[in-house]
């Protein structure tokens, strides 16, 4: 059955994946977990920091945003999303929420790669683990 991505979240931390099954949402899915995620997902998420500086159409350094997480829907058969990023400032950090809408055909191909990643961390792809022994075999 086919797995639809609602909201992804990463909090530098644990990732959070909700997700339905079927078309009408028969079955809904939350998974959780503090496992590294596979560099080329974190990866993905930061190529979205571009986006989120021009859908929010202000002028910052996007360089310094962290996104944070992505929500979809589908409305009127079209999809729509929401992108969150975090961006520090003195006294903390700014928290942006894309407005939740269609995206550029650019966006959403970056947004696919995302929830592809995403599906492959629900089914155990992970960073590789570092070796918990020196380098003379000891443990």
């Amino acid at each position: 059955m086919t797995r639809t991505i609602d909201k992804i979240k990463y909090d530098g931390t644990h990732i959070r994946i909700d997700w339905h099954t079927g078309d009408d949402a028969q079955e809904a899915r939350s998974f959780q977990s503090a496992d590294a995620p596979d560099p080329q997902f974190l990866a993905a998420l930061t190529a979205l920091r571009l986006d989120v500086a021009a859908i929010c159409e202000i002028e910052l350094d996007a360089t310094r945003l962290a996104v944070r997480g992505v929500t979809l829907t589908v409305k009127t058969g079209k999809p729509h999303v929401t992108i969150t990023a975090i961006y520090p400032v003195d006294v903390g950090a700014l928290v942006l929420h894309t407005p939740h809408a269609e995206v550029s055909a650019v966006t959403w191909t970056r947004i696919c790669h995302v929830v592809g990643h995403a599906l492959a961390y629900v089914d155990g792809v992970r960073a590789p683990r570092r070796n918990s022994r020196n380098q003379l075999g000891g443990a």
